[in-house]
């Protein structure tokens, strides 16, 4: 299993709420792809990003971390709540 770390910020910079990190994770579990190996997310908002935590079995060790970042990309791209939403890997 792979953990990787990612940090999401929103397009007008706002503080994201409880609520937004939530949905998140709704959003993600929503458009996964279950051939991609998400096995569990956890995200908790903080003062200017969300940050997520996602647990993958897809991918090897090096690719993990692109993986991750492909997995939510994608999520968000479909999702209009998040759309325009920044990630990066958290480093």
């Amino acid at each position: 299993m792979h953990i990787v770390r990612l940090t999401l910020t929103s397009p007008d910079r706002r503080p994201p709420t409880a609520a937004d990190a939530h949905v998140l994770k709704d959003v993600l579990w929503a458009h996964a792809d279950p051939s991609g190996g998400l096995e569990h997310v956890q995200s908790r908002a903080c003062q200017d990003s969300i940050d997520l935590v996602l647990f993958t079995s897809g991918g090897s060790g090096g690719d993990a971390p692109a993986h991750s970042l492909a997995i939510c990309s994608t999520a968000l791209s479909r999702s209009p709540a998040f759309r325009s939403w920044r990630v990066s890997i958290a480093g």
